[in-house]
C-alpha cells in the first residue's frame, strides 16, 4: 500500500512539476517522503497525497526534499582519472569540438571538473574547444554553479596543474577562470536522461548528440539502469 501511494505521488509531482523520480531508488523516496509528510502533519503517505492535490507550496517543498545535491571537485577521482586517460582522448581524436553534458549537477564542482578535462583533452589534440552543460533540478545549487566560486578548500583534490590553468584565488575562496567558466552552460530541468532544458541555448534534446553523458549527483539514489549510463563514449 505504501509503496502504491509513493507511486501517486510521484506520477503527481511528474505532472505538475515536469520532473521524473521514478527511476531513484524507491526505499529511498518512501523515506524521504514520509519524513515530509510527518512534518507536514499527515497521519499517513494517503492522507499527505491528498494534500499535495490542493498544496502547491508542498509539493514544491516535497521535490526540495526529495533532490540530493552530492558533488565535489574529483569527486570519484579514480571515474575521473579513467575518463582522462582512455575515454577522452579518444573521442578528442574524433570530434572537433567536445560536447557533455552533466545531469544532476548540483552546484557545479563536477561539472567543472569535466570542463577542465575536455578542455585538456581538447588542447592534446588541437580541437575546436569544448562545451560543458550542466542541469539540476535545484535551482538555488544552480546560482552557485552559475557564480563559480567555492571555498579554497574545496579544491584541495584538483591537480595542482589544473589548479594553476583553471581556478583563480579570491581572498578565501576561488573561482573559475572566466575563460572556462564561459564555456558552461546551466539549465534547470527535470532529472529524466531524455531531454535537455529548452530554455539552454544550443542544447539539444537528445543525449546522443554529446560527446559524453554524467549522471552526477543523480545517479547516486538512482537504480542499476540509471547508474550505468555514467559515460557514454561514441
Amino acid at each position: 500500500m505504501a509503496d502504491e501511494q509513493v507511486e501517486q505521488i510521484l506520477v503527481l509531482v511528474a505532472e505538475r512539476r515536469g520532473i521524473d523520480f521514478r527511476d531513484y531508488r524507491r526505499e529511498t523516496l518512501q523515506r524521504r517522503a514520509r519524513s515530509r509528510a510527518r512534518a507536514a502533519g499527515c497521519r499517513d503517505l494517503a492522507a499527505y497525497r491528498r494534500m499535495l492535490d490542493e498544496d502547491r507550496d508542498e509539493l514544491d517543498r516535497l521535490v526540495e526534499t526529495l533532490v540530493v545535491p552530492v558533488t565535489g571537485f574529483f569527486r570519484d577521482a579514480w571515474a575521473f582519472r579513467e575518463l582522462a586517460d582512455r575515454v577522452l582522448p579518444h573521442l578528442a581524436a574524433r570530434h572537433p569540438l567536445l560536447r557533455a553534458w552533466v545531469t544532476g549537477a548540483a552546484s557545479g564542482e563536477e561539472a567543472y571538473t569535466l570542463a577542465m578535462l575536455l578542455a585538456e583533452a581538447s588542447a592534446r589534440q588541437a580541437g575546436g574547444g569544448f562545451e560543458v552543460i550542466a542541469s539540476d533540478i535545484d535551482r538555488p545549487s544552480l546560482e552557485i554553479a552559475r557564480a563559480g566560486v567555492y571555498p579554497r578548500q574545496s579544491v584541495e583534490g584538483v591537480p595542482a596543474d589544473l589548479r594553476v590553468r583553471y581556478l583563480r584565488t579570491d581572498g578565501s575562496h576561488v573561482r573559475v577562470a572566466d575563460w572556462a567558466h564561459r564555456r558552461m552552460r546551466l539549465a534547470a530541468m527535470g532529472t529524466s536522461m531524455n531531454r535537455v532544458s529548452r530554455t539552454s541555448p544550443g542544447a539539444s534534446s537528445n543525449a546522443s548528440h554529446f560527446s559524453a553523458v554524467g549522471t552526477g549527483g543523480s545517479g547516486i539514489h538512482s537504480h542499476s539502469p540509471v547508474r550505468s549510463c555514467v559515460w557514454k563514449r561514441r
